[in-house]
């Protein structure tokens, strides 16, 4: 954690995975199981705002939070760029191993960033291409199919 705040005055872009943000950053998230999902997204939200708060550098944050059961998981994934917030819809996703989803998620964001989307189609597309496959050899077509269903349930 040391070495993380001694760099964070010269990060632009940090991609901080939703159980990092304690141990990693030092920002406490009150993590009950018994805590309503919707509460959790908002102390998600409050630690996002302190960090970029701590450290004015930090143009874009982002997370993936997990709502993680027996059978199935809720995600979705929050966006803080330049003190305004951006949150993805809610994805149920089945629960098995979620290897490189957050990577995926970091590099899609850098893809939106690098092409252009505005910061909503950035996280939208991110999540998108971070559920359905723990890779990233996923088409732009593919990814754009997910963004564009109606139906948030994805299959693995």
């Amino acid at each position: 954690m040391a070495f993380n705040r001694q760099i964070l005055p010269y990060v632009n872009i940090c991609f901080a995975h939703d159980e990092d943000l304690g141990p990693a950053l030092g920002f406490s998230i009150e993590q009950l199981e018994a805590t309503p999902f919707a509460n959790r997204i908002t102390e998600y939200k409050r630690s996002l705002e302190r960090l970029t708060a701590n450290y004015l550098d930090l143009q874009i944050v982002a997370t993936i939070v997990r709502d993680i059961s027996t059978t199935s998981s809720r995600w979705i994934s929050l966006l803080c760029q330049d003190r305004h917030f951006y949150q993805s819809p809610s994805y149920l996703v089945p629960t098995d191993h979620e290897v490189a989803s957050g990577d995926a998620f970091g590099a899609w964001i850098i893809h939106g960033i690098i092409n252009e989307f505005s910061t909503q189609e950035q996280l939208d597309y991110a999540m998108a291409a971070a559920i359905p496959s723990d890779s990233s050899l996923l088409s732009d077509k593919e990814i754009k199919a997910v963004v564009n269903k109606g139906d948030r349930n994805i299959l693995r």
